[in-house]
């Protein structure tokens, strides 16, 4: 549900995924953050369908995010994940709600 909301486009280069956040945040991105392609290879290796994988990191969430991405099958999370997650359905399921009534 959620790979079809998301450019795949953002899992080709750090710089890409990166860019998403603000320039100060970005900064950490080379030194805290998972790279990419490191983030695709452990998710072939650890997902496993109709499972979980947690990650104790206490970065952005790039490894979750992208491992997720290229394995829907497993579910990445971390602490950060399910409050990002939540927030992210909540903003969908309101601008779907609210949607019909602003139209």
């Amino acid at each position: 549900m959620l790979n079809e909301l998301l450019n795949p486009t953002l899992f080709r280069h750090d710089t890409a995924f990166d860019d998403l956040y603000p320039e100060h945040i970005q900064e950490l991105s080379q030194m805290h953050w998972t790279p990419v392609d490191i983030a695709k290879k452990a998710g072939d290796f650890l997902s496993i369908p109709n499972t979980s994988v947690l990650d104790i990191g206490s970065g952005v969430g790039k490894f979750c995010i992208t491992a997720g991405f290229f394995h829907p099958e497993t579910f990445f999370c971390g602490n950060w994940t399910l409050k990002i997650t939540t927030i992210f359905i909540f903003t969908i399921l309101s601008m779907k709600i609210l949607s019909p009534i602003a139209g």
